[in-house]
């Protein structure tokens, strides 16, 4: 199954992803982090996901 798919659509698919894993992933940050830094990962985590999707179609 590829995750991104065509660029089309994928403001919607992003939005489906982040609103299903960000409490996990800020949940599992923050285990080792243990501060508000816990918050800036989760923004980089996601960040990094949004720039890599033209990369991502292009394989």
């Amino acid at each position: 199954m590829k995750f991104y798919g065509r660029v089309d659509g994928f403001n919607e698919r992003f939005d489906s992803l982040y609103w299903k894993y960000h409490q996990l992933i800020y949940m599992n940050v923050f285990k080792f982090v243990k501060n508000k830094e816990s918050q800036d990962i989760l923004q980089d985590v996601f960040a990094t996901l949004w720039e890599s999707r033209k990369a991502s179609n292009e394989n």
